[in-house]
């Protein structure tokens, strides 16, 4: 999951915004995960990075959950 988190606050950067990632879990869904603020981003950025982050999951065969909300991207997954 760190390797997810890295290209999170790459692709950000390389698109100008001020990423930050936080830990995420809740415990009454089940699930563990972290959540990318894009400080700064537009929904198009945002999706970029959602986006490249989804492809790098596909890429290591991780089986995660993704959500874009305006200005953060929640990465989770079953625990």
């Amino acid at each position: 999951m760190n390797q997810l988190k890295a290209t999170a606050l790459l692709e950000g950067k390389n698109l100008g915004v001020r990423p930050s990632i936080t830990d995420y879990a809740d415990a009454s869904e089940g699930v563990a995960g972290f959540r990318v603020h894009l400080q700064g981003a537009n929904i198009n950025l945002a999706k970029e990075v959602h986006a490249a982050v989804q492809q790098q999951a596909i890429d290591e065969g991780l089986a995660i959950q993704t959500k874009l909300y305006p200005g953060e991207i929640r990465v989770y997954w079953k625990v």
